[in-house]
């Protein structure tokens, strides 16, 4: 029986893992509050504005990044796609509009309102996004064609901070709950 449980919690977890590293998408096209967004199909342009968006398994809706953030954490919010699948209708209020700018280093930084979002440790040993006045250490992301092969997807990780030194830390969209970072082995 104990092993049966054990066998069991094991799948939920690998479950629970491929569904929270699928890939997020990058929209653009000077967004604003109540507008559609329409995705790009290569990494955002130096200075451009955009949403983060992931998809939802129907293919009608998803979930754009939204500006608050708590407890490490940015909101979740839901969005309807055109019939053709390739905007997002209508931008609901508190959507993150983020500024893209690109490094030397190939790098991006993400402002949302003029802030560097990073990625930083808690005291309980967990990262935690939060947003900074000028770029610090965590405040560097990459953006990558999706390791999956999803088309017009990509992975988000930061690029200068690893969960216990050691584990690559992405931008997950969570359950459509929330965004926040999660690293995995």
């Amino acid at each position: 029986m104990k092993k049966r449980f054990t066998r069991t919690l094991a799948m939920l977890l690998v479950l629970v893992m491929v569904f929270s590293v699928l890939p997020l998408s990058v929209f653009a096209a000077d967004v604003e509050e109540g507008s559609a967004a329409t995705l790009i199909t290569t990494a955002p342009a130096d200075g451009s504005y955009g949403v983060i968006f992931n998809p939802g398994t129907d293919g009608k809706t998803g979930y754009v990044m939204g500006f608050d953030i708590s407890d490490g954490n940015c909101a979740s919010k839901h969005v309807s796609l055109s019939s053709d699948g390739k905007r997002i209708e209508n931008l609901p209020d508190g959507t993150a509009i983020v500024k893209f700018i690109k490094n030397s280093d190939g790098t991006y930084y993400f402002t949302l309102g003029g802030k560097y979002l990073a990625i930083q440790d808690t005291s309980e040993g967990k990262e935690k996004m939060i947003l900074l006045e000028t770029p610090e250490t965590g405040s560097k992301w990459t953006i990558s064609a999706d390791r999956g092969g999803m088309a017009n997807a990509y992975n988000i990780m930061n690029a200068e901070y690893k969960w216990n030194g050691s584990s690559d830390v992405y931008l997950e969209q969570y359950n459509g709950q929330k965004y926040c970072g999660y690293s995995y082995k």
